[in-house]
Parts: structure tokens; sequence; C-alpha cells
């Protein structure tokens, strides 16, 4: 997936010239955050963020005055709209950034924030289906993915979302599936022939689950159960 198929198109944007004042009612009324900052041909130079104008909230006229150039962050990280999702998210880790204009050929066609990449981030993990979440270990091998599935097919059931993250153990890695049943079938059995099979339950942390049927916490959650063990 590529930054051009989350990105926001046409954002709004603000030239240098214009008085922060200006930026922050823009701002306001647009509902963002930060904005970036154009020249002729939408050619990035800059961006203004809703904490540099913290000063407006002072009153004091000599700074109401200031322009945008004043205040705008000139060293901006940008990233095409060719980019992968992962490299934008790297981007916004690394820097400690929140939003990233997306520039081709010099002028600005989108931004993408943090918020877009949870979402995605959301969307991989199966979050808004009505699926049950099976977590398990793995050793990292070769072929335990593919002995793994071959089970869940047995069943019937069908793989909505799979990621892997690392677990303590660097032999192993945790694999968080959401699994829907067959139509008039249970998960139980499927549940049972992992155990059966040696499938460690895993807890999202990475350490391994202690008892049968336990939860991530008392807290809400999405849709779906947690089955775990």
């Amino acid at each position: 997936m590529r930054v051009h198929d989350r990105m926001t198109p046409n954002p709004v944007c603000v030239e240098p010239d214009a008085l922060c004042s200006h930026a922050l009612d823009l701002m306001h009324r647009k509902r963002l955050r930060r904005l970036p900052v154009i020249e002729a041909d939408d050619q990035l130079i800059g961006i203004v963020s809703e904490g540099d104008l913290r000063f407006l909230a002072r009153g004091q006229e000599d700074e109401a005055r200031k322009r945008v150039r004043d205040v705008m962050m000139r060293d901006v990280v940008f990233v095409s709209p060719r980019e992968t999702l992962e490299d934008a998210a790297r981007h916004l880790y690394v820097d400690r950034l929140r939003a990233l204009p997306v520039v081709d050929h010099g002028r600005v066609v989108g931004i993408i924030t943090e918020s877009d990449i949870f979402k995605v981030f959301l969307q991989m993990m199966g979050i808004a289906e009505h699926a049950l979440r099976i977590s398990v270990e793995l050793d990292d091998e070769p072929g335990q993915l593919h002995n793994l599935t071959g089970i869940i097919r047995a069943h019937g059931a069908n793989i909505v979302s799979l990621v892997t993250v690392p677990s303590r153990d660097r032999a192993a890695r945790i694999l968080v599936l959401r699994v829907e049943p067959a139509i008039g079938e249970s998960i139980g059995g499927l549940v049972d022939e992992l155990r059966e099979r040696g499938y460690r339950p895993a807890c999202a942390d990475g350490s391994i689950a202690e008892a049968e049927g336990s939860n991530e916490g008392e807290g809400g959650s999405g849709p779906g159960e947690d089955l775990r063990s």
C-alpha cells in the first residue's frame, strides 16, 4: 500500500506572507493542526503548526503582525506519494512528527497524518471485522505458517487478518489472526486441535499465557472474542 492510497489530497495550505492570525483562523475553521507553507506552483517551503502560533494567545500587537514565514519550520520532512506506508510510518516515528506533506516533483499534492497510519493498522488487525481472535506462538522456522493455515483450512474457517510480531524468544514469533468459522460451525474444534498440535497460546506482550482462557484486560474490546488459549 502506498502513501497516495491513504493521504488527504489537495490539502489546505498557506502562503509565507500570510498573517499568523490568518493561519490560525484557517486551522480552526478547517479543524486542522498544521498547514504546509507553499510558494508559487505549490512549491513546499515549510510547515506551520498550531503549536507554532501559541504566542497569539498572549494578544501582543507586535506579535500579532508576524507572518507565517517568521515562525514556520523550514527543514521539512516529506514523502513521495509512491513511498510505502511503512516508510511514512518510520518517518513519523523516527522524527517524532504527527504529519508529513506529500510532495511530487516539488509540488505539494497531499498530506498524511499519524491518524491515517493508525486507521490502516486497525484495518490490518481486522478490528472492524466480526471475527474471532486467535494468538499463537510459532517457532521461527520454514513451514510453520503453512502448517497452521492448513489446520485452519481443514476446519473450513476463513482468515480475515494475519499479522506477526516479535516474541521475547528470538527463535519464535507471535502470530495474531482473526478467523471466521464456517457457517454453522463452532470455532472450539479448531482451538482444541491447535492445542493438541502444540501451538502455544501467547499474551499480547509476547509472554506465554499461564492459564487457559486468560483475557487481555478488563477494559472494553472491539468486535470479536479473544481465543488465545
